[in-house]
C-alpha cells in the first residue's frame, strides 16, 4: 500500500514539474511578444492559458484523490496540502502572462515611449525563482528554498526601479518639435472647460499658463531623479497636480509611497 502511495506522490511531483514548465514557457512567450510587439504570438499565449488551467485541474484532482483514498497523515498531508496551494499560485502566474499578452495586443500598434529591457530581466529572474522553488519542493531542499526567498529581493528592486521610471515618464518628457504644440492643445482644452468644470480641478495655483513653460533643470523637480533627468527635459503637469514649488515634494512622495506600500497591496 505504501509503495503505491509513494508512486502517486512521485506522480504528483512530476505533474508539478510539468505545470512549472508550462508556466515558464508562458512567461517567456509573453515577454518576448511584449518586447517585439507581436500581437499574433500574444494571442497564442492567451489561448495557451487554458492548457495551464487544465493542468491545474488535473493536479487538483490527483491531490483530492490522495487525500480521500489514502488518508495521509503528518508529513504526507503537508506535502499534498502544499501542492494544492502551489498550483493555485502557479495558475495565477499563468493568468498574469495572459494579462500581459492582452496588453501587448492592445498596444501592438503604438511604439513604446520608454525602454522596457528591465521587464525582460524581471521576467528572467521570475522564471528562475519558479523553477528553483519547484525543485526545492520536489527535492525537499530547505537551503534551496531559502535562496529562492532571498532572490525575491532582486525582483523587488527591479519592481521599484520600473515604477520610478514609469512615474518619471508620466511627469517628465524630453522637449521635442511637438512639445509646444502639445502644450498649446492642453491650454486650449483648459480654456474650453466651463467655470464649474475648472472648479473641480484640484491642486495649488492651478495656472493654465504653466503649460509649455520651461522649468530649466527639471532634475530639481524630482529629488529622487531615478532616470537622471537633464536640462533638456521639462516637467509635464496634468490637471489636478500642483504647479508651484511643492511639485517636487509631490512627485518624490509618490515614488516613496510605491516603495513603502505597493508590495503590501496598500
Amino acid at each position: 500500500m505504501r509503495n503505491r502511495f509513494d508512486r502517486q506522490l512521485e506522480q504528483l511531483n512530476n505533474e508539478l514539474i510539468n505545470m512549472g514548465s508550462l508556466i515558464e514557457e508562458a512567461i517567456e512567450m509573453a515577454i518576448t511578444a511584449l518586447m517585439k510587439q507581436d500581437a499574433k504570438k500574444a494571442k497564442e499565449i492567451v489561448d495557451f492559458d487554458e492548457e495551464i488551467d487544465e493542468k491545474e485541474r488535473e493536479i487538483e484532482s490527483l491531490c483530492l484523490k490522495l487525500l480521500l483514498q489514502q488518508q495521509p497523515v503528518a508529513r504526507d498531508l503537508r506535502q499534498i496540502s502544499a501542492a494544492l496551494k502551489m498550483i493555485t499560485d502557479m495558475e495565477r502566474i499563468g493568468d498574469h502572462a495572459a494579462d500581459i499578452s492582452e496588453m501587448t495586443i492592445l498596444m501592438a500598434g503604438t511604439p513604446y515611449i520608454r525602454n522596457i529591457e528591465h521587464l525582460q530581466t524581471m521576467a528572467k529572474e521570475a522564471m528562475v525563482m519558479l523553477v528553483k522553488s519547484i525543485e526545492a519542493y520536489v527535492e525537499k531542499d530547505l537551503e534551496k528554498a531559502e535562496k529562492v526567498i532571498e532572490s525575491d529581493d532582486i525582483i523587488d528592486d527591479l519592481f521599484d526601479q520600473i515604477k520610478a521610471e514609469l512615474i518619471d515618464a508620466i511627469y517628465v518628457q524630453t522637449r521635442n518639435d511637438d512639445t509646444d504644440a502639445q502644450c498649446a492643445e492642453a491650454k486650449e482644452a483648459w480654456d474650453a472647460l466651463t467655470d464649474a468644470q475648472k472648479e473641480l480641478v484640484s491642486g495649488e495655483n492651478a495656472d493654465p499658463d504653466y503649460f509649455g513653460r520651461d522649468t530649466g533643470d527639471a532634475s530639481k523637480d524630482d529629488p529622487l531623479n531615478e532616470d537622471n533627468i537633464g536640462e533638456n527635459e521639462l516637467l509635464v503637469v496634468s490637471f489636478g497636480t500642483s504647479f508651484n514649488d511643492s511639485r517636487a515634494e509631490d512627485i518624490s512622495g509618490i515614488e516613496k509611497h510605491f516603495r513603502q506600500h505597493i508590495r503590501t497591496g496598500l
